[in-house]
């Protein structure tokens, strides 16, 4: 006997009709202050987020609850102002209990101002003391991010020059302590020319599978400005680079956006910014160990694109979530717009319309959350979608549509026949769909 456990997408009522198996709470307006800036969003042992952003010289951080969320703690020692633009600015990362948050203090051409990590051991409830990353001497560190490592342990990369902001090169600074100490450290681009920098003003993005360290990050070599990624094993320090982003972008001035980067199973993820035919946001996936690279285009548009991020979880069952966001548009009617891959179905939103800014995107185990600015409101906004489920021995008689597609969990379009066990997503006529796990009994 076969049984059939049937998942049953929610309608969402308030979201441009979209069909999906999300449920969308209002957003929430996580700050009013009219300083407020940059959000960077992710989640915790509890499937809850956890956010930062700036406010004025400080960098603020909270923690959701179910249906709640509570401002916790000021994350900068006393007196430091906090690096922080709508272009860079701290960034976020971690799983769990344990979750890292990275910053530059203000002006950061001041060698006494330097790059910390500051870290939380229980989800964002209670942060520690921020501890020193960078030991450079008389040169320049600037737009640090993080990632949680082998162990739980903080990777940081940040861009490192002389005090005028010449020879520009990523590097990469390993913990084996949780954050108390740093290593030296090890530079990870500039191996595709012999004039190959960083584009000196573009952030960058860490990502880590296993033992290896990814770094995505904006290339400058004569002018041309592509996406590579370095990737190395950790505190190792040897890295090379690879092209990911093949369409030729050559601009005499630094476009001030970078790449974010996501791992998936055994893919690579990077959502990057390239204007050489116009201001569009692409995905570029690869599988670890392999140089082939597949591009395309996150969402056509007829409107300028920018500042995308992205996200992903891979499930037990061998399904996935992966959700992309950016900035389309400019002025009063700018569009804060995502694309939600959920059970290998993909759709589109508009989360919101204004002088909106700078978002970010986490995926959990509850949900998908997001967060932006809203520059002329001065508010944070967090908007959750929940993921929505039910389960039932036998799939009910519809009898008002009819079967048209069957795909796998790798897009696959497979014969309504006998299904060999596994999970299958069924479109009907109707522009419905379910997820079927079928197992044999």
């Amino acid at each position: 006997m076969r049984r059939y456990t049937l998942l049953i997408a929610s309608l969402l009522s308030f979201m441009a009709g979209a069909q999906q198996s999300l449920h969308w709470l209002p957003k929430e307006t996580l700050s009013t202050s009219m300083a407020a800036n940059r959000p960077r969003v992710t989640s915790n042992a509890y499937d809850m987020p956890v956010v930062i952003w700036g406010e004025g010289s400080n960098l603020v951080a909270g923690v959701g609850t179910q249906f709640f969320f509570d401002r916790v703690d000021t994350l900068n020692l006393p007196g430091q102002m906090v690096s922080i633009s709508y272009w860079h600015g701290p960034e976020l990362a971690g799983t769990g209990d344990t979750l890292y948050a990275v910053y530059k203090e203000a002006p950061e051409t001041d060698t006494s101002h330097h790059i910390y990590c500051v870290a939380t051991f229980d989800g964002g409830l209670n942060w520690m003391a921020p501890r020193r990353v960078d030991f450079i001497g008389n040169h320049m560190g600037r737009l640090p991010t993080v990632a949680k490592g082998p162990g739980g342990h903080p990777v940081v990369a940040f861009m490192h020059s002389d005090l005028n902001y010449m020879e520009p090169q990523w590097v990469i600074a390993t913990s084996s302590d949780y954050g108390q100490t740093f290593s030296a450290p090890v530079q990870v681009s500039g191996d595709n020319g012999p004039t190959a920098e960083a584009c000196d003003c573009c952030p960058a993005a860490l990502a880590v599978t296993g033992s290896m360290v990814h770094l995505a990050y904006r290339d400058n070599l004569s002018n041309v400005r592509n996406i590579r990624v370095a990737s190395g094993l950790w505190q190792d320090s040897v890295y090379t680079s690879m092209n990911v982003d093949p369409q030729i972008w050559t601009v005499n001035a630094c476009p001030a956006s970078g790449p974010d980067m996501a791992a998936l199973g055994d893919s690579l993820y990077a959502t990057f910014l390239n204007a050489s035919q116009s201001d569009d946001v692409f995905l570029s996936r690869w599988q670890h160990g392999d140089s082939a690279v597949t591009v395309h285009q996150i969402s056509p548009s007829s409107v300028a694109q920018n500042y995308p991020r992205i996200d992903a979880q891979l499930w037990n069952d061998g399904s996935f979530t992966r959700s992309s966001v950016w900035k389309s548009g400019a002025g009063t009617q700018a569009k804060i717009q995502a694309k939600i891959e959920h059970w290998g179905l993909p759709f589109s939103v508009d989360l919101d319309t204004g002088t909106v800014n700078v978002p970010d995107v986490a995926v959990s185990g509850q949900g998908v959350y997001f967060v932006w600015h809203e520059v002329l409101q001065k508010r944070i906004y967090l908007q959750r979608a929940y993921f929505q489920g039910i389960g039932v021995d036998e799939v009910p008689s519809l009898t008002d549509r009819m079967l048209t597609h069957i795909f796998d969990l790798q897009g696959r379009q497979v014969s309504p026949g006998r299904l060999p066990a596994g999970v299958y997503v069924f479109w009907y006529s109707d522009g419905s769909f379910e997820k079927r796990l079928i197992r044999e009994k």
